[in-house]
């Protein structure tokens, strides 16, 4: 499938929107998309050859947007869904695979490079994310960017798109999440601590690392 060039001065968020991802959609507070903020922390890597990862494919216009955005990047993209692998292209490369499980997370990267970039837009419970992050924290690079979205389903959204168990509660509670977050922030300043900072932002946690 073709795709126009962007334009010379075309922002991240007018890309994702012209390829139909949702990341353009303002949030509910302040009228910021999430690529508004991310953009700020990608820009330095706009032109380097990075290496991208983002869990959730979905359509697939994650991948084509990081790809426009990014000419010289290197995308993977992991999902538990077979169908996304059809949206499989140049420099981007689709494993269908629970991203909770070691053996995928091997089986994305074979050539075990470092991802610059790491996105988690996959199940959104809580459970999940933590066994993400500790399966995928080394594998970022030094000044890597690691992103956590849709914190609405962590706190016990009722959101749409939140996971009900079989009582019609929501699984995700903020007794689960906020420890991992903490624990995170409390070894900042820490001797031979790898997160150099870690921003919250309106549903989304960037972590940055040393």
């Amino acid at each position: 499938m073709n795709f126009t060039s962007p334009k010379r001065d075309e922002k991240l968020w007018q890309i994702a929107e012209r390829l139909g991802s949702d990341k353009s959609t303002p949030n509910r507070t302040n009228n910021l998309c999430y690529l508004s903020i991310y953009e700020n922390y990608f820009k330095k890597f706009k032109y380097d050859n990075i290496n991208i990862l983002e869990i959730g494919v979905r359509n697939g216009p994650s991948g084509r947007t990081w790809k426009q955005y990014f000419p010289l990047a290197t995308i993977f993209g992991v999902d538990i869904d077979e169908r996304c692998k059809q949206h499989e292209e140049e420099r981007v490369h689709i494993t269908i695979g629970d991203a909770t499980e070691k053996t995928t997370i091997d089986k994305i990267n074979p050539s075990h490079i470092n991802y610059d970039i790491i996105i988690d837009d996959g199940s959104h419970v809580n459970e999940d994310i933590i066994k993400t992050y500790n399966l995928l924290w080394d594998k970022l690079s030094s000044g890597g960017i690691y992103i956590i979205e849709d914190l609405y389903n962590s706190y016990g959204s009722t959101d749409g798109d939140i996971l009900i168990d079989s009582t019609g509660i929501p699984q995700n509670k903020r007794e689960q999440i906020n420890p991992f977050f903490n624990s995170i922030i409390k070894n900042v300043d820490t001797p031979n601590n790898k997160t150099l900072s870690v921003h919250f932002w309106d549903s989304i946690c960037i972590i940055i690392k040393v």
